[in-house]
């Protein structure tokens, strides 16, 4: 390993969002000897994704006697490394790691990789949320697409279940499943709702259990796979919305009776509440004559839940004039204009 000089000079203003054009390894640490940024080099180069880096001591990265880079599935690695003192003024700015194979190593970095890596890459870099636990539902490993939901690294949630760190109900739900796969040796699978740290909303998630067995047949740890199916959901839910539409509207001929359908297919599924409000030509049968802008006169005829709060005016068969300022009217107009 080789050491270069001191920067003894202070850090240049906005040096935090400086590029460095290098195709090195790159890892600062602060000045306990801790890692706080890794490149994607860093992580070619050492085959750790940041959260699973960040935040250890610089010793993980180098074998015991310090004579290579210990790469993360344990072999060594033939390297130049550069480690330079950062200064800020009088305070220890802590350190910058550059890292860049041997000429050799690089060749066999070319080559055909080994099914063990391969195997490995495929877990860490899946699409897919894939998880291992043990047998009590307890984190053994995640992938990179598990630990960006989570927001947690994998040596934070090693040991640990995910309910424990993020309390929530399908979460919990999800420790069951585990244990009674664990328990069965039978896969399972099941839908979900689940909001993940960061989202706004609750996403839909098919999810997967299956056991891992031994030789001899013995359940040793649950792997399970989860999808993110939100918008395969929502357009099943959108034809059955239509289908159903189709069969339970418009049956009848009275245009209370449509009213009354339309406003029951739409709670509770799209509203708490909702009102079905016509003018009087409508069931007459007629087509309404243009309204000016101005008061509307409208007559209740069908709505859900079929009794609003006591006192709620109107109810259904009662008519109610709706001011010129009213939402009612600015939309009439608005559409007839």
């Amino acid at each position: 390993m080789t050491h270069s000089h001191a920067w003894s000079g202070p850090l240049p203003a906005g040096s935090a969002r400086v590029r460095i054009d290098t195709a090195a390894a790159i890892a600062v640490l602060d000045p306990s000897g801790r890692i706080i940024l890794w490149s994607s080099a860093a992580q070619a180069l050492w085959g750790y994704a940041p959260e699973e880096v960040v935040g250890k001591s610089l010793t993980c990265l180098f074998t015991t006697d310090g004579a290579a880079l210990l790469h993360r599935d344990g072999r060594s690695v033939e390297a130049q490394v550069s480690v330079s003192p950062l200064v800020a003024g009088e305070r220890p700015g802590g350190f910058l790691l550059t890292a860049e194979p041997r000429v050799a190593e690089a060749r066999s970095s070319a080559q055909e990789p080994g099914d063990e890596a391969l195997m490995r890459w495929m877990f860490e870099q899946h699409p897919a949320h894939l998880g291992i636990f043990d047998c009590e539902a307890r984190n053994l490993k995640q992938n990179q697409t598990m630990a960006r939901a989570t927001g947690l690294r994998e040596d934070e949630l090693r040991d640990q279940r995910i309910s424990e760190l993020i309390p929530d109900a399908p979460l919990i739900e999800n420790d069951r499943w585990i244990r009674r796969v664990a328990a069965t040796g039978d896969p399972a699978q099941r839908e979900a709702f689940l909001k993940v740290p960061g989202e706004p909303k609750a996403h839909a998630w098919t999810v997967d259990y299956f056991p891992l067995k031994d030789p001899a047949g013995l359940v040793r740890a649950v792997a399970m796979t989860a999808y993110d199916y939100s918008q395969q959901y929502e357009s099943r839910e959108r034809l059955a919305l239509l289908g159903e539409a189709r069969t339970r509207i418009g049956a009848g001929l009275e245009v209370e009776g449509t009213a009354d359908e339309l406003a029951e297919l739409l709670v509770p599924r799209f509203a708490d509440v909702v009102s079905v409000d016509l003018f009087e030509a409508v069931f007459g049968g007629e087509l309404p004559a243009p309204v000016p802008s101005g008061p509307v006169l409208l007559r209740r005829a069908g709505q859900r839940p079929e009794f609003f709060a006591a006192g709620a005016r109107p109810t259904a068969g009662e008519t109610q004039w709706h001011p010129a300022s009213s939402p009612v009217s600015g939309q009439y107009s608005s559409a007839t204009s």
